[in-house]
């Protein structure tokens, strides 16, 4: 596998001993990104594969509730009760 990414360019990046979560959100990320995209659609070549993966990152990050930030997306400001409850802006 080593000799396959390297041809494509690729750096091997090696995680380090005895830490398992070391690739837990890269693996969620992957997760997601398989089920929600790759299931779904039909890619027809690396240039729509690419131009897939753009859309589905945009979608990730500025759209997709997160339960982890309760239900707001990474790149969305997280609205807390005080400020609803206040009508205050985020």
């Amino acid at each position: 596998m080593d000799e396959i990414l390297a041809e494509a360019g690729i750096p091997t990046v090696l995680t380090g001993i005895r830490v398992p979560r070391m690739n837990a959100v890269m693996e969620r990320w992957v997760q997601s990104c398989h089920c929600e995209l790759l299931d779904r659609c039909l890619v027809w070549n690396e240039r729509h594969l690419w131009h897939a993966l753009y859309e589905y990152e945009h979608f990730y990050n500025r759209h997709r509730a997160h339960q982890a930030l309760d239900q707001a997306a990474p790149l969305r400001t997280v609205l807390t009760r005080s400020r609803i409850r206040h009508g205050l802006p985020s």
